[in-house]
């Protein structure tokens, strides 16, 4: 097809393309005004690492990306969405909560951005503020774990050597307020000191751990605390709208090119040029006439455009067969009350007249 078949076809089924646009689009704006407006609030997390130790740059930087990317993972987890639910006291199953919950990485930071939609705006304010202290809670209590028995142990050891201590102490001072013999006052002076040496140890031992402890805590801290959503982020009634009416006129067009392509009826000359191969010797006016008689405009108004018509079609019918003879003309058309008979006689008035 031409360009300029395009642009008929266009014209001839303007109608159904706008009646697909504004059904489109009426449908999507009252679609999307029915629905329950959803706000989403968010809050930016940032990864707080312990001491990594002797690491190099770039392993360091690989630990910190596989620690980043497993908060990402692990912030979404089912308990924690249920405890912060519980701490706000919502009515809200935490599987529905994960479905509207949305974590990633900001780029290559060590930032999160933590989202929830709700259709409370306040309610997601929430819920973006606590999960990352639920998660934090947990975590820091999972990781304080790794220390748990050995701090226990190295507290029993000291609690029993202060007990011995106590006790040699108090045995010396008993010695030497009885005046007791030299050697055994200096035995139970070195058992003193000992007992005093091993206790300073065990105490460096057990405030080691607890150094460990604190600085090898890997955790998140709330960077940027959600605040109140003001507008909704979905529906999105305009862009909803702009979208359906670009496929609505879309599928209206598609149909009527499909309609197109099922109608094989000729409606212009070049149609029938194309296909059947054949020129066009005329083209004559729809007549209108209640009686047989007035369609006769070649005898009856000779000056009427469909009398020049006729007048038209005989002068190119002569040309046509200027090397032949002309005997006979056959005027036909697929159907009945086509205009045959009333062809048929005013050509046949026009050949007259010369």
């Amino acid at each position: 097809m031409e360009v300029r078949e395009y642009i008929q076809l266009l014209r001839r089924w303007w109608w159904l393309l706008l009646l697909g646009v504004f059904l489109a689009a009426g449908s999507a704006y009252l679609i999307s005004q029915l629905q329950e407006p959803v706000y989403r609030a968010t809050a930016t997390l940032l990864v707080s690492e312990g001491d990594v130790g002797q690491a190099t740059d770039f392993s360091g930087l690989q630990t910190s990306e596989r620690l980043a990317q497993s908060y990402v993972e692990r912030l979404s987890n089912y308990e924690v969405l249920a405890t912060a639910v519980d701490n706000l006291n919502l009515v809200l199953d935490p599987a529905d909560l994960e479905e509207n919950l949305q974590v990633r990485l900001v780029g290559n930071t060590q930032l999160i951005e933590l989202s929830v939609e709700h259709p409370s705006p306040g309610t997601a304010q929430a819920l973006a503020n606590e999960i990352p202290q639920v998660f934090a809670a947990r975590n820091s209590e999972q990781q304080l774990e790794r220390f748990a028995e050995s701090k226990a142990t190295l507290r029993q050891e000291l609690d029993r050597l202060e007990t011995e201590l106590d006790e040699a102490e108090a045995a010396l001072a008993q010695a030497e307020a009885a005046d007791a013999p030299a050697g055994e006052v200096e035995q139970l002076r070195d058992n003193v000191l000992r007992l005093r040496d091993t206790h300073s140890q065990l105490l460096q031992t057990y405030e080691n751990v607890r150094v460990a402890e604190a600085s090898s805590l890997n955790n998140i801290i709330i960077d940027e605390p959600a605040r109140r959503p003001v507008s909704p982020v979905r529906p999105r009634t305009l862009y909803n709208t702009i979208l359906a009416a670009v496929l609505g006129g879309l599928a209206a067009g598609g149909f009527v090119f499909f309609l197109d392509y099922l109608d094989d009826s000729v409606r212009q000359p070049e149609e029938l040029e194309r296909l059947a191969g054949l020129s066009t010797l005329g083209t004559i006016p729809r007549l209108e006439a209640a009686d047989p008689a007035e369609a006769l405009v070649v005898l009856r108004t000779p000056r009427a455009p469909a009398a020049e018509a006729y007048r038209q079609l005989r002068t190119n019918l002569m040309y046509a067969l200027v090397d032949g003879r002309l005997q006979s003309i056959l005027v036909t058309s697929s159907g009945a009350g086509e205009g045959k008979t009333t062809t048929a006689a005013n050509l046949a008035l026009a050949l007259m007249q010369l």
